[in-house]
């Protein structure tokens, strides 16, 4: 799927799908997942790990089930476990190595999660990022919430190994929980 082709853009539409799902993003996702264990929160109805599913990567999504998903309608395109993202987090924390959110609420469910994560655990984030620094006006991003992007440092070494092209406002980004410093 080529991400700037419009005929593309619709079809993924029709599917409830957040995120432009192109070769370039598969490939560099699957070239920095590769020999990891992967957990995707807020997979949907499975489409992105369906497709890294297929390039060999061993991923597990987990979504609840939401009405903008459509997945009542229209189903799931592989195997989804119906967790929130601290269940899911607390139940695979041991076999996890890398953290996969697409498109997440915005709420602070993400954030809240965060301290229950492996020590250096990367987080492989695609959606929007607020910005209260762009001109002329502040952007609002509609993933995550203030708190998490507080919470988490991004690793640009990380994030230069990834590919996204869209003409939309979501980015990727990679991103490691700093803990904060008692005292």
């Amino acid at each position: 799927v080529n991400a700037l082709d419009t005929t593309a853009v619709d079809a993924q539409r029709s599917e409830a799908l957040f995120i432009t799902l192109s070769k370039t993003l598969i490939d560099s996702l699957a070239r920095f997942f590769e020999g990891k264990r992967v957990l995707e929160c807020y997979a949907g109805r499975g489409h992105l790990s369906a497709l890294l599913q297929q390039q060999g990567i061993d991923i597990k999504p987990t979504s609840l089930q939401m009405g903008h998903d459509q997945t009542a309608e229209l189903g799931y395109v592989t195997e989804v476990e119906i967790l929130s993202v601290l269940e899911a987090v607390n139940k695979y924390r041991d076999w996890m190595e890398v953290l996969l959110v697409a498109w997440p609420i915005s709420d602070e469910s993400l954030c809240q999660v965060l301290p229950a994560l492996p020590t250096g655990c990367p987080i492989v984030f695609i959606g929007e990022v607020t910005d209260y620094n762009r001109q002329p006006f502040p952007f609002l991003g509609g993933c995550a919430s203030d708190r998490f992007f507080e919470a988490v440092q991004e690793q640009p070494e990380l994030t230069a190994q990834l590919a996204y092209p869209t003409r939309r406002q979501d980015t990727i980004k990679v991103f490691q929980y700093v803990e904060p410093i008692n005292g």
